[in-house]
C-alpha cells in the first residue's frame, strides 16, 4: 500500500513510474518453495541485466527483464524518509525467508522510477552496476 501510494505521488510530481510490482509478502504466499524461475524467466534475467544502465526508465527494465517478482521501498537509515525503489528478479530462493543462499538480481530505482544502481547475489558471471547516492538522470 506504501509503494502505491509513494508510485501515485511520484507519478503525480511527473515521475516515470509506470508499474507497482508485487510486495515479497505477495510472492512469497503465491509461489511455491523452493522457488525455481522458468528456463525462459532465467533467460530474459541474464541477457537483460547486463543491458541495463543508469538512469533507464521503468519500461525499459521491464522490456529487458520482464516483471519483477516483487519490489520494496528502502527507506534512509532508521528514518520513514523514502528513499529508492527496490525491484528483485528471483532466479532461485530454496525456502521462504531465505535471503542468505537466494539466487536474485535487484534493480534500484530513484523515486522517480529512473535505474540509479542494479546489483546481483548467487549470479558468479554478471557484474553489479553501482549508482552514486546523490547523483541525478538528467
Amino acid at each position: 500500500m506504501i509503494l502505491a501510494a509513494l508510485v501515485l505521488a511520484s507519478a503525480a510530481a511527473g515521475a516515470d513510474v509506470t508499474h507497482i510490482p508485487p510486495t515479497y509478502a505477495d510472492f512469497s504466499r503465491t509461489a511455491a518453495f523452493p522457488f525455481v524461475a522458468g528456463k525462459d524467466r532465467v533467460e530474459k534475467i541474464r541477457t537483460g541485466f547486463p543491458q541495463l544502465r543508469r538512469c533507464m526508465s521503468q519500461d525499459d527494465v521491464r522490456r529487458l527483464m520482464g516483471d519483477p517478482d516483487h519490489g520494496e521501498i528502502a527507506y534512509r537509515g532508521s528514518t520513514k524518509v523514502p528513499e529508492v525503489i527496490s525491484w528483485k528478479y528471483v532466479v532461485e530462493m530454496r525456502a521462504r525467508d531465505d535471503f542468505k543462499t537466494s539466487v536474485v538480481a535487484s534493480v534500484w530505482m530513484h523515486l522517480d522510477g529512473r535505474v540509479r544502481a542494479a546489483s546481483v547475489h548467487g549470479i558468479p558471471d554478471l557484474v553489479s552496476l553501482h549508482g552514486v547516492a546523490n547523483e541525478k538522470c538528467s
